[in-house]
Formats: C-alpha cells, sequence, structure tokens
C-alpha cells in the first residue's frame, strides 16, 4: 500500500495557537507545548504508525546540501513509495509554505501522475469558532475554496478543486484522526 504524505503548515499565524488537544494526541507531542501545527503533524503520523500505516512529514527528513526543497520532496515521493496526499488546513495556521507543496502536488495532479482522489484537503470547520475555510457556488456554477480567515490566500485551492480532489471537513482532532485512519487504509 502507497504512504500517506502528510503535507500542511508549520506555523501558527500571529495571534493563533493550538486548541485544546485530546490526550491521544498530546501523548505524541514529546511535551512540545504550545504545539505547533507541524508538531500536531508529527504526532498524527506517529499515532497512525502505531496502527502500521506509513505516513510521512515532509520536515522530518534531513535537507540534502544543494538539494531544492522541489527535488527533496520528489525524493521523498519516490523513496518512500508515497501515491497519497493529505493537506492539513487547520484554524488559524500560517499557510505560506502550503501553497509551495500544494503547487507541487498540483504539478503531479497535471502530468497525471496522480489522480483527483488521490489528494484531500482536510479543513477544520467546528461550525462555529474555528472555521478554516470553505466550498462555495461561484457565479459560474463551478465550486471553490474562500478562505474564511483574514488575510490568508487560496490562490490554488481551486486548481484543486478542478482537478476532483477531495475535500472533507473536521470539527476536531477525533474526527481528523478517523478521516486519517480512512484516507491511510484506503
Amino acid at each position: 500500500m502507497p504512504a500517506l504524505f502528510l503535507l500542511g503548515p508549520s506555523k501558527w499565524a500571529p495571534g493563533h495557537a493550538a486548541p485544546a488537544l485530546p490526550a491521544w494526541l498530546q501523548e505524541h507531542l514529546a511535551g512540545k507545548e504550545p504545539p505547533s501545527p507541524l508538531d500536531i503533524r508529527r504526532a498524527l503520523a506517529a499515532r497512525l504508525g502505531e496502527d502500521g500505516q506509513r505516513v510521512e512529514v515532509m520536515e522530518s527528513f534531513p535537507d540534502l546540501a544543494g538539494q531544492p526543497k522541489a527535488e527533496k520532496f520528489a525524493r521523498i515521493i519516490e523513496d518512500q513509495g508515497v501515491g497519497r496526499f493529505v493537506l492539513y488546513w487547520p484554524f488559524g495556521a500560517n499557510r505560506s509554505g502550503l501553497d509551495v507543496e500544494i503547487g507541487f502536488v498540483l504539478e503531479r495532479l497535471r502530468r497525471s501522475e496522480l489522480q483527483g482522489e488521490d489528494v484531500r484537503v482536510l479543513i477544520e470547520d467546528d461550525g462555529a469558532k474555528r472555521r478554516a475555510g470553505a466550498l462555495e457556488v461561484r457565479p459560474d456554477g463551478a465550486f471553490g475554496f474562500v478562505s474564511l480567515e483574514e488575510g490568508e490566500r487560496t490562490t490554488y485551492y481551486d486548481d484543486l478543486v478542478l482537478y476532483r480532489a477531495l475535500i472533507p471537513f473536521w470539527a476536531d482532532y477525533g474526527e481528523l484522526l478517523e478521516l486519517l485512519e480512512n484516507i491511510a487504509g484506503d
């Protein structure tokens, strides 16, 4: 079974922090307080690894001297047998680096190296305070992304919709884990 590449932001945007996290996730945070989105991705990967799932986090691999990030991305995919991609989108995270990773994924979609169903965008939306983004129907009838966070761009997210990436929403970290377990088990 191909490995899952868990992509996402590394830091919280100014004025934001992680919500209260469940005990099962805190066990994997190695005492990091407050945890960053990167810490949370690593903890999620560790939790899924307990069930024998292969989940990779880009920042867990060393940079090679002189190797561009695009090459590092490709190296991990090839060396680890990555075939599925998850873009973790929590409320309040600084997603600027994620936009670059989305570009790498979009290029693979464009070249038909991936299919839309190989890519998931997991968006936090608790229906109240923690609403990162949403899908909306545009005037032309097409679906598109809208960020519900001030100042956050979604330039390439509409392209993911066009390539038919799957876009589930999650309200809490229990739901997020369940989504990841289902994706990793596909």
